[in-house]
């Protein structure tokens, strides 16, 4: 079974590597392309929430250190 992390362990586990990037951040290196949409996304007419697993985690935190 695969855990699902809310947005705080995510940045949490940023700046714990060292990158102390905000939420705004994350979703611009979305537009940007840089990383990848979460897989455990739950999408509301006005809003979505967007839950990450610990391989996504750690593969956000690999490319912004390869990138910054």
């Amino acid at each position: 079974m695969t855990n699902f992390y809310p947005k705080s362990v995510l940045l949490k586990s940023l700046k714990d590597a060292g990158l102390p990037y905000t939420y705004q951040s994350v979703l611009r290196w979305e537009k940007k392309g840089l990383i990848s949409r979460p897989k455990g996304e739950i999408k509301y007419p006005d809003r979505s929430w967007r839950f990450y697993t610990q391989e996504e985690i750690k593969e956000i935190i690999d490319i912004i250190k390869k990138v910054k």
